[in-house]
């Protein structure tokens, strides 16, 4: 189970499976009957405090100039680590369009730059505690928490509240965030040149969220055609990337994510276009 919630789309009783999996998964990690490979990655996880397995603040101060670090602000950008691990030339234009719209966000200058959802699909649930309660403290300066990465702006949103560590109304997704400011800006937006994309829905972003208009109409805006995958909006196919699954199962994940490439025409040449790191990745 990847955590994509598809099945309660056609569940008339609404019935969450992903959380039934998620507290089993925390009674066989409680006694220690879980794979090797999940409390590995739990311990990378505890070590860095990320799930990619490395320090990543001095690859964010490669990617960002210094002043966004630190610096007074109502907004923090919380870019999530594979964004920045592999995603870097999105981050910077990301900065690029935050600067130009009159943002002055700062950057996390600690090691905390996931929100830890994928402690909870594990099944380490005093890890993600602790975990929440490190990240509640770095974001409580701040207004807006900017999320790049769904899975991080749904554990926040959603999540944190049962561990005690609420954020409030606070928690944005980019594709709101940047229409509102887009709206608000004098400045014209210059079109991209005429072409076709198909969106993929992230699983978090559309079902977890509610979020599907919003990247259609930012694409929009920016003067891309936007075309649909057969399965869409809160009936899209997972690619994969969800529920910690890659990281205990990176073949099968491989093998959803060429699947959903092939159905949203990836192989006749279709560009395909997404809001979520993970699922690009």
């Amino acid at each position: 189970c990847t955590g994509c919630l598809h099945c309660q789309v056609y569940c008339l009783h609404g019935i969450d499976v992903p959380r039934s999996l998620e507290a089993a998964r925390t009674h066989a990690y409680l006694e220690g009957k879980t794979l090797s490979s999940v409390f590995q990655a739990a311990e990378r996880f505890h070590r860095f405090g990320n799930p990619l397995g490395r320090r990543l603040v001095p690859e964010l101060r490669e990617l960002a100039p210094p002043e966004w670090f630190g610096r007074e602000s109502r907004v923090l950008l919380f870019p999530g680590a594979h964004l920045i691990a592999e995603r870097p030339g999105v981050l910077r234009q990301l900065l690029a369009v935050l600067s130009a719209l009159g943002v002055e966000a700062a950057l996390p200058r600690e090691e905390i730059l996931s929100a830890g959802m994928e402690l909870l699909d594990w099944g380490d649930r005093a890890g993600f505690a602790a975990h929440a309660k490190e990240v509640r403290k770095l974001m409580e300066p701040y207004a807006v928490v900017l999320c790049p990465a769904p899975q991080d702006a749904h554990v926040l949103k959603n999540r944190y509240g049962e561990f005690g560590q609420s954020l409030g109304g606070r928690v944005a997704g980019c594709a709101e965030f940047l229409l509102e400011r887009l709206e608000a800006s004098p400045l014209p937006l210059k079109k991209l040149d005429a072409r076709k994309v198909v969106y993929h829905d992230p699983c978090t972003l559309a079902r977890r969220l509610g979020t599907i208009d919003a990247p259609r109409q930012l694409l929009a805006r920016c003067g891309v055609e936007v075309g649909e995958a057969p399965w869409h909006g809160r009936d899209a196919n997972c690619c994969g990337a969800g529920g910690g699954y890659a990281d205990v199962f990176p073949r099968e994940a491989t093998r959803m994510a060429q699947g959903r490439l092939d159905e949203c025409g990836a192989p006749k040449g279709i560009p395909l276009a997404t809001l979520s790191p993970r699922c690009e990745s």
